[in-house]
């Protein structure tokens, strides 16, 4: 996101958590702890700083489902099993590189929304 010069993201197609799926996933989440998880959560806000790595560690939690996007330069999309789905019209080599040194993969990836 740096080397793109993006500092928010916008929340697209947010897909709030069925609180069935949650609570048997995690316990005995009731409805307040639920709604404190996902906070104030809407479709179409502005996330930035932290909120975007609690947006995307709910998206990988299966607590709810969201892209993450600036339209012109980045995309967030988490898919199956752990997927982490990034898209820049920016790429970095320095990023790339951090990513291979974490022991992650890089692939090309041409966006199916686009």
């Amino acid at each position: 996101m740096v080397d793109a010069s993006v500092t928010t993201l916008r929340v697209v197609g947010l897909e709030p958590p069925g609180l069935l799926e949650v609570l048997g996933n995690y316990g005995f989440l009731d409805a307040a702890d639920l709604q404190r998880l996902v906070g104030d959560l809407d479709d179409g806000m502005e996330v930035s700083g932290a909120e975007i790595d609690r947006v995307c560690r709910l998206n990988l939690r299966n607590v709810l489902w969201c892209r993450l996007e600036d339209p012109d330069r980045f995309v967030v999309e988490v898919g199956h099993e752990y997927y982490l789905h990034l898209g820049t019209t920016a790429p970095s080599q320095r990023a790339i590189s951090r990513t291979h040194e974490l022991g992650l993969f890089v692939e090309e990836w041409s966006d199916p929304h686009a």
